[in-house]
C-alpha cells in the first residue's frame, strides 16, 4: 500500500521525514511508518544512499546526512524553491 503522497517527490520526502523523526530506521520501519510498500522504500534508501542523502548507520539501518538534512530543508520550507525540485530531480536521476 502507498501512502497518500501521489509523486516520487513527495514518497521521498516522506521517507526522508520519517528517517528524520526516526533518527535511524530500517526500511521495513519507514515503509510501516509511513505507509509505504517496504520494497519501494528499499529501492529509494539505496538511491538516496549512493547520492549521499543517507548513510548506513548500522547494518539494515539508515540515517539521514548533512546533505539529506539539507535537502530536507529545502523540500520541506513553506515555500517550496527551485533548489527543493532540482534536489528531487536530481535523486531521480541517479537511478
Amino acid at each position: 500500500m502507498l501512502a497518500q503522497a501521489t509523486t516520487q517527490g513527495e514518497l521521498i520526502v516522506d521517507i526522508l521525514n520519517t528517517i528524520k523523526q526516526l533518527k535511524q530506521a530500517s526500511p521495513k520501519e519507514i515503509g510501516d511508518k509511513a505507509n509505504i510498500l517496504v520494497n519501494y522504500v528499499g529501492i529509494a534508501c539505496s538511491i538516496l544512499a549512493q547520492g549521499g542523502f543517507l548513510s548506513m548507520v548500522d547494518p539494515g539501518l539508515y540515517g539521514l546526512t548533512r546533505q539529506g538534512k539539507e535537502a530536507l530543508q529545502l523540500l520541506n520550507g513553506a515555500n517550496p524553491t527551485l533548489s527543493g525540485i532540482t534536489e528531487v530531480n536530481k535523486i531521480w536521476r541517479m537511478k
